[in-house]
């Protein structure tokens, strides 16, 4: 099982230096194993100044990596194992941060009352804003 995470980054805010990075994570390791960074492989890291125009064309290998790994990779040895095994992943979880998300989403503007894109989140506004 995998898991894949989207973050935006600011890398020097007075150089406008951003991007967005995609880090895969096993989640069939356990909790104290895969939260460690060298259990975190950075699969994609958008080149700057600026922010990606489109994000989905840096997006597209990784998704026929996935689509070629859901498939079964033959012959793979398990330790412990005489027969070789057909390995197959596939993606179970996906996260992201605001900035991120926006731009998977193509989302633009301020959320402002509405801070949850994809789902209702009920609340009371007060003040004169």
């Amino acid at each position: 099982m995998l898991g894949v995470a989207v973050d935006g980054y600011d890398a020097y805010e007075e150089t406008g230096a951003y991007g967005i990075i995609i880090a895969v994570m096993m989640l069939s390791l356990p909790a104290e194993m895969r939260s460690k960074i060298v259990c975190m492989l950075p699969v994609l890291i958008t080149p700057g100044p600026g922010e990606p125009v489109d994000l989905a064309s840096f997006i597209v290998p990784l998704m026929t990596e996935l689509d070629s790994l859901a498939a079964g990779v033959e012959g793979v040895q398990v330790h412990g194992e005489d027969v070789p095994i057909r390995l197959r992943t596939m993606l179970l979880h996906t996260s992201t941060e605001m900035v991120g998300g926006d731009k998977l989403t193509h989302m633009t503007g301020n959320s402002g009352r509405v801070p949850g894109r994809l789902r209702l989140i009920h609340g009371v506004v007060s003040g004169s804003n």
